[in-house]
Parts: C-alpha cells; sequence; structure tokens
C-alpha cells in the first residue's frame, strides 16, 4: 500500500474495499492510483491534494496563476493527461503544479523539455489543474479520465 493510500485510509478518507477496487481498476486498465482515485470519485479531490502535499512535503497551490515564462516547449496535451500547470519558468528552473507529484516519468519530461534539472512541484486538485490548462490552452481531454 502506497504512503498515499495508507494516509487517506487512516485520515478515514478512503475504506480498505475502495481502495482496492482503485487498485484493481489500475491493474485492469491502467493509471496511476491518484488519477483513478480521482476519476472513480473515492476521494474527494481536495483530500486527495492536502493528503499528497503533506506526504510529500510540498506546498499545496489552491490559485494557479500561470506565471511567468515561455511554456512553448511543453506540450498541451502532456500537461492535460499528465495534471500538470506550469507555473513559472527562468533559466534555472521550472514551477510547476501537479495533481500527482509521484510522477517521476513526468518530471523527468519536464526537465528534458525545458532543458532544466531543477523541477520545483506544488500540489494542485485534478479539476484546478484542468480548469488552468484550458484557460491557457483551450478545452482538452477530460485529464482525471485519460491515461497517458
Amino acid at each position: 500500500m502506497s504512503l498515499v493510500a495508507e494516509s487517506l485510509c487512516k485520515k478515514g478518507f478512503l475504506s480498505e474495499t475502495d481502495l482496492r477496487r482503485a487498485e484493481e481498476v489500475c491493474r485492469r486498465i491502467g493509471g496511476r492510483l491518484p488519477a483513478t482515485l480521482a476519476r472513480l470519485g473515492l476521494v474527494a479531490e481536495t483530500d486527495l491534494a492536502v493528503t499528497i502535499a503533506e506526504i510529500r512535503q510540498l506546498p499545496l497551490n489552491p490559485t494557479l496563476s500561470c506565471g511567468e515564462g515561455d511554456f512553448a516547449d511543453i506540450n498541451a496535451r502532456f500537461l492535460a493527461r499528465r495534471s500538470i500547470v506550469p507555473l513559472a519558468l527562468d533559466c534555472t528552473s521550472l514551477r510547476v503544479a501537479m495533481a500527482d507529484p509521484e510522477d517521476e516519468e513526468a518530471v523527468a519530461a519536464l526537465a528534458f523539455a525545458t532543458s532544466v534539472q531543477d523541477v520545483r512541484i506544488e500540489v494542485a486538485t485534478f479539476s484546478d489543474i484542468a480548469e488552468a490548462v484550458a484557460a491557457r490552452h483551450g478545452a482538452m481531454d477530460d485529464p482525471v479520465n485519460v491515461e497517458g
């Protein structure tokens, strides 16, 4: 059991039965547990984001204002599918909000696309990120329902 799942169960946000259902969905169709929990509505997105932020000791970002930097090198569909919104980019670092900061493949792809090694992560809900990406790039696939 992941630390996130264990914490959600301990806090009473997720039952053991619902966790097993979500894990079975992940095994059958693929995908990551946080997105599956959100997609199935098994955990409130805010509870999920707060729990992830606490466990990972990352800041929680409820406002998601896109900031400075040229994000043209980051594919908008990738951002939507991985539930990421870039917040700031300079020559040495990229600051992003992610719903699933344990998605190390996505973090590595961001570093590669922007040619920076310092990717600073903040946590936000899947819905808030989807709204921010849509505001910047137009409507995309529902990122909670799309694994990429």
